[in-house]
């Protein structure tokens, strides 16, 4: 996202400098009643950061932190009980790298995650 488009979604110039532009990204969650929120960033194997488009340490965080914000778990992270190494292959490796932006809409994590669990439980 741009620093045009950070500051447009009420970040502060401070914010908008944290990180070398245009590598700074950014993951929005938009609640039911529409309302847009910012995801955490779960630190786990990437402290610069969030990132996409390949199969690295950025783009495994944002996949855990997408799904630990989806499942609600922001004070136990580690109870997470679907594989986001399996999600980041499925929705942000995949992603071209020049992309601007990526959408997950909810209804495909629903789906992905009924998907894993019944593979797992059979």
């Amino acid at each position: 996202m741009t620093r045009d488009e950070m500051l447009a979604r009420g970040r502060t110039e401070d914010e908008a400098h944290t990180q070398p532009w245009p590598t700074a990204v950014h993951a929005y969650a938009v609640d039911a009643d529409g309302a847009e929120r910012q995801v955490a960033h779960v630190v786990h194997h990437s402290p610069d950061g969030f990132e996409y488009g390949y199969g690295g340490s950025g783009p495994a965080d944002l996949a855990r932190s997408i799904l630990v914000d989806y499942f609600g778990l922001h004070g136990a992270p580690e109870r997470l009980s679907v594989s986001y190494q399996r999600f980041k292959w499925q929705f942000v490796a995949s992603v071209d790298r020049t992309a601007r932006s990526l959408e997950i809409p909810g209804a495909a994590i629903a789906a992905w995650v009924r998907h894993e669990q019944e593979s797992v439980h059979g």
